[in-house]
């Protein structure tokens, strides 16, 4: 007269991560004692928004049931599957003395058996360092990370991506540049927008293209004026950075340097 119980919910695939399209299989629930199974009962399986129903497909006559294997849906999601329930579904599960089997999974979870996470969800990448906008080293570092634990991938302009880790060192010519890194999480899932960094190398000094006297020659000022043109914008100029070569004046040196609007 004692019903048979479930005593055990389990899956022959390999605790880990999983995303859309990979197989969950090798699912059965364990009695109590033999059971004979008429019809097609039904396991459902905790998977997010939607729930998944795996039919049964045989072991009536023993004491173990299996059911089928589950492909993952792009929308499905759990950090760790579970069996919710077992249903007759119109069919019988009984034991040799025709006493129904009581569908109870509490105390037989699959969670607790395995440890399968259904990630469907791609990392967020970021990247953390980087050189500064613009600079005349061609040594850069990077330091980059993720949302989740993730292995990267790292691109430089279009030299195409390849494994990397933080920190990242690189060397580069003069010019601008783009770093690229994107992750990819256990699961698989890659992040379809990378992170990126751009900045400019620049080794070359500036040059001066013209040196112009303001005031015609000869002249009864006593200060001078001179306009100087580089051949790129320039900072931190003083008048230590200029000299006077004179002829025939002692004692005149350059007095102030101001900015003027002219040519890059």
């Amino acid at each position: 007269s004692v019903s048979p119980t479930v005593t055990n919910v389990t899956s022959s695939t390999a605790d880990g991560f999983y995303n859309a399209g990979e197989v969950i299989s090798g699912i059965t629930v364990t009695f109590s004692e033999v059971v004979d199974v008429t019809g097609t009962p039904q396991l459902t399986l905790e998977t997010g928004t939607t729930d998944a129903v795996l039919n049964y497909t045989g072991g009536t006559g023993t004491d173990t049931l299996s059911f089928s294997n589950y492909t993952v849906l792009a929308a499905d999601a759990t950090s760790d599957l579970d069996a919710l329930s077992l249903a007759f579904n119109g069919g019988t599960i009984e034991d040799v003395s025709n006493n129904a089997a009581t569908l109870t999974l509490a105390g037989t979870s699959l969670a607790t058996n395995k440890a399968i996470v259904i990630d469907n969800t791609a990392p967020d990448t970021q990247v953390d360092s980087g050189p500064a906008i613009l600079t005349n080293s061609t040594s850069a570092a990077f330091t980059f990370s993720a949302n989740e634990t993730s292995t990267f991938e790292c691109q430089v302009d279009a030299g195409g991506y390849a494994a990397c880790a933080s920190p990242y060192p690189y060397t580069v010519a003069q010019g601008l540049h783009t770093f690229y890194v994107r992750a990819t999480d256990q699961a698989g899932n890659v992040d379809a927008t990378p992170d990126s960094h751009a900045w400019t190398v620049d080794t070359s000094g500036p040059t001066v293209l013209s040196s112009v006297r303001v005031h015609v020659s000869p002249t009864a000022q006593s200060g001078v004026k001179f306009t100087v043109t580089f051949s790129e914008p320039v900072t931190g100029v003083d008048t230590t950075d200029f000299s006077l070569t004179l002829v025939t004046v002692t004692g005149a040196t350059v007095t102030s340097v101001t900015p003027v609007t002219g040519p890059a």
